[in-house]
């Protein structure tokens, strides 16, 4: 099997995950609830989304939001915590999927912060620096990137929090031709 079926496999099955994931999140009696209603613990948005650009073209995916409250409706100390999950991909074979969350715990004494995120990128290589040879066709290439974040806070005064943060970055999957400049 070529690495770009094997790639493309991927991608499917990592796009039917997030779509999976948006299903299961977002049922369809919540879709497009765009007034609050603070009688609900959850509440969920989800939205279609489209646009335009010059370097990839038309774009389409979903985004979705549930926000929630982790204490009591009396701790008027907490704020409302939120997740965000978005799924795009477009007519240039670019895919995007992210899940954002930003968690209060009661009393806020503990907040977490989290995004996950996978890129799959084709672009173009032109060269680099104003002297890079005159290419008539510019040569293709593809990477994968995978982003994760964590960050737990604890307060440990009045508006003092400390806490510990973890980054994780790969770019992988880099495909390009062998007998180009790239």
């Amino acid at each position: 099997m070529s690495d770009a079926i094997v790639l493309n496999l991927i991608n499917k099955q990592i796009l039917q995950f997030f779509a999976l994931l948006v299903f299961l999140l977002f049922p369809a009696r919540y879709s497009a609830q765009f007034i609050q209603d603070t009688s609900k613990k959850i509440q969920y948005l989800a939205v279609p989304v489209f646009f335009k650009t010059p370097e990839y073209g038309f774009a389409y995916g979903l985004s979705g939001s549930m926000s929630f409250n982790t204490s009591h409706k009396r701790d008027s100390l907490t704020r409302t915590s939120f997740i965000q999950v978005i799924g795009l991909n477009t007519t240039r074979k670019v895919n995007s999927e992210a899940i954002d969350a930003t968690i209060y715990f009661p009393k806020e004494k503990y907040v977490l912060l989290s995004t996950i995120s996978h890129n799959y990128f084709p672009d173009k290589f032109w060269g680099i620096g104003p002297k890079s040879p005159d290419l008539k066709v510019p040569e293709k290439y593809i990477y994968e990137h995978l982003y994760g974040l964590a960050h737990v806070k604890r307060r440990v005064s009045n508006r003092v929090f400390v806490g510990l943060l973890y980054e994780f970055q790969n770019v992988y999957r880099l495909l390009y031709p062998d007998s180009g400049i790239f």
